[in-house]
């Protein structure tokens, strides 16, 4: 029997210390939110290395046209181009997108390859993973070991590192986050389902997720200086805030070989493309964009988890979002995310059909796109988040002092 075909059992794995591909709390036999068969689950977890090939060059070939249009426009190949008046807008929408580009890259390919489902064989999505995190500045291992632990706890808010670095005010986005003065995890644990909804705090917290440019690339570059110091951080760039699980020393000494490789790597790779094309190239076709990118990113991901259920049940904890066919390719198909999350073991290419099956029995399902969900978190979810939190707040706090003068 195949691995692909193995007893999902056999293949879970609970926290970053494990070793499975069935990232859970509990094994498949005991999830009571898995509706597939063991048939469907058998047929859809089947794994290809070519669809993983057709996927990444698709990927690689829309940066470097978008590259070579960058440089087209900005008139390093034909400066008569500058004579018009269009170039400059056209150059900053190029900027964008390839920024966008290599953030998805960085992202999406390198998840598909921490979870062992972008290609049949092991060993390639080691390398491709590694590979793909180069260009943004992602940290594969790191990403991989804080994957595992938001997997297995999933919207809980003291084990989830996603909702750890958010509540405690240093988001792994590097804007600004945490909560309101004199408001604790307790109230957010009070406000419930209903309340807290993991979106910003304020219409002006979710603006600086698209402003802080800076902090995106200083939370990144954070990661590798602490982990190559031997120091390990999770999500919050500064620490390690996980008191659950400790890093150890295995996990701590492997962050630190990675980060030290990678970071030697890169900077080979960039005195290189200096050398052979020069400074303008690698400023507008590689640094320039992976600093615009993340906040891109973050448009797109921001609501995996946003409204939803605070308890690990799979088809309440997490969000699909249904987008275009091109948003889609691009980002290896992670919109489907309640499925994802139902199901790691199955490779991208399976979530549509997987989507086909579970639609109806999922809670967050947001059928008008990634512009919907951001007009009813503006619209509504930041202030019923606020609202719930703060009334959350003052009821502990009414209930403290009624304690004390007891």
């Amino acid at each position: 029997m195949t691995r692909d075909a193995a007893d999902p059992d056999a293949r879970h794995a609970r926290g970053m210390h494990a070793e499975g591909d069935d990232w859970s709390k509990l094994p498949n036999s005991q999830r009571k939110d898995r509706p597939l068969s063991s048939a469907q689950l058998k047929e859809l977890a089947a794994k290809s290395n070519g669809r993983g090939f057709v996927a990444l060059a698709g990927n690689c070939s829309l940066i470097l046209a978008t590259g070579g249009a960058i440089m087209l426009t900005d008139g390093v190949l034909v400066p008569a181009l500058w004579r018009q008046a269009w170039p400059p807008l056209l150059l900053l929408l190029l900027l964008l997108w390839q920024g966008f580009l290599l953030s998805a890259l960085g992202f999406a390919a390198q998840h598909e390859c921490l979870h062992y489902t972008a290609f049949r064989t092991k060993s390639l999505n080691s390398l491709v993973g590694r590979l793909v995190s180069v260009p943004s500045f992602a940290f594969f291992l790191h990403e991989q070991a804080m994957h595992k632990e938001h997997h297995t706890y999933t919207q809980d808010l003291e084990r989830d590192p996603e909702l750890v670095a958010e509540v405690a005010g240093c988001t792994y986005s590097g804007a600004a986050s945490g909560l309101p003065d004199g408001v604790d995890l307790a109230a957010v644990a009070a406000a419930g389902r209903n309340g807290f909804k993991k979106v910003p705090l304020s219409r002006a917290q979710y603006f600086e997720r698209f402003t802080c440019l800076s902090g995106y690339t200083s939370s990144k570059l954070k990661k590798f200086w602490h982990c190559g110091r031997g120091v390990p951080v999770d999500y919050s760039s500064d620490g390690w805030l996980l008191k659950h699980c400790p890093p150890g020393a295995r996990l701590t000494a492997s962050l630190q070989y990675e980060a030290r490789v990678q970071a030697g790597g890169t900077l080979a790779l960039l005195l290189l493309w200096l050398a052979a094309l020069g400074w303008r190239s690698l400023l507008l076709t590689w640094l320039l964009p992976a600093y615009l990118g993340p906040p891109l990113l973050y448009f797109v991901q921001m609501h995996e988890h946003a409204a939803c259920a605070l308890d690990p049940d799979g088809l309440s904890n997490t969000r699909t979002t249904l987008t275009s066919p091109l948003l889609n390719f691009v980002m290896w198909n992670m919109s489907y995310h309640a499925e994802h999350h139902l199901y790691t073991i199955l490779p991208f290419h399976a979530l549509p059909r997987a989507h086909a099956l579970l639609k109806q029995n999922l809670v967050n399902l947001s059928e008008g796109g990634h512009l919907s969900v951001h007009r009813q978190v503006l619209g509504s979810w930041i202030r019923e988040q606020h609202d719930a939190i703060v009334k959350a707040a003052k009821s502990g706090a009414v209930g403290k002092e009624n304690e004390k003068s007891d």
